[in-house]
């Protein structure tokens, strides 16, 4: 018997094997990929969502007349602001606009952190919260509090 013909079709049985472990380690790359793409969208959607809050925090503090003193006839200048105010804000023009709420509340008065002063008369920090929630257009959310003072006549 020849060497050759005991050895009929192993190179069939070795080929089939290292086509299986090629297909095992195609597919096992494919899934990996596949796992990435959504790990770096889902990346891309929370931080929309976080920038979309921060916009709704900067958005609060640029509004005119939301953090404001007036002057009375005869009376001290008087700092005013409503206990609590609510926003919604909307980032961009397309159907993929990020969005954003807020909600600023009143926390405290206190000494001015440099112990300020203004022409001899008494001034106060007046300070409040921002509470920031931003939602990405796909639907991710991610919530932001800024804590700032406004200062104002005591």
């Amino acid at each position: 018997m020849n060497k050759f013909q005991s050895q009929r079709g192993s190179a069939l049985i070795v080929s089939l094997i290292f086509l299986v472990v090629l297909t095992i380690l195609g597919i096992s790359t494919m899934s990996t990929s596949r796992l990435e793409i959504k790990m770096a969208a889902n990346q891309q959607m929370a931080t929309q969502a976080s920038n979309a809050s921060e916009s709704g925090i900067e958005a609060t503090l640029d509004q005119d007349g939301i953090f404001e003193t007036e002057v009375s006839a005869g009376v001290d200048l008087v700092f005013y602001f409503n206990e609590s105010a609510s926003g919604s804000f909307v980032v961009g023009s397309t159907k993929y606009a990020e969005k954003a709420s807020t909600n600023t509340v009143y926390e405290a008065t206190g000494a001015v952190p440099t112990g300020g002063f203004s022409l001899g008369s008494k001034v106060l920090a007046y300070h409040f919260r921002i509470l920031s929630t931003g939602e990405s257009a796909f639907g991710s959310e991610r919530q932001q509090t800024q804590g700032f003072y406004k200062i104002g006549p005591g």
